[in-house]
């Protein structure tokens, strides 16, 4: 027997990311975007925000620390060095 419904459809990741980035174009209508996509504004939505939780993942950057030159000296809180 058929399910009754909407046939869910994976879409990749490259896709998803596709429209998520038409979404947050400047002018962009997302309800036209999903109409045509043939997604639900609310699945749109929901990419959109794992998306943005993967970006703000914080990733290992390595740092390589030197000695400090003699005689250098800390900027002052508040100086403008410290900007």
């Amino acid at each position: 027997m058929p399910a009754v419904g909407k046939v869910r459809e994976d879409n990749s990741a490259a896709e998803k990311a596709r429209l998520v980035a038409a979404i947050e174009a400047p002018g962009a209508v997302v309800t036209e975007i999903a109409r045509k996509a043939g997604v639900d504004v609310s699945l749109l939505y929901r990419w959109r925000r794992r998306l943005a939780d993967e970006r703000e993942t914080p990733a290992f950057v390595p740092l390589r620390a030197t000695a400090a030159r003699s005689g250098a000296r800390m900027p002052r809180r508040g100086s403008s060095a410290m900007r």
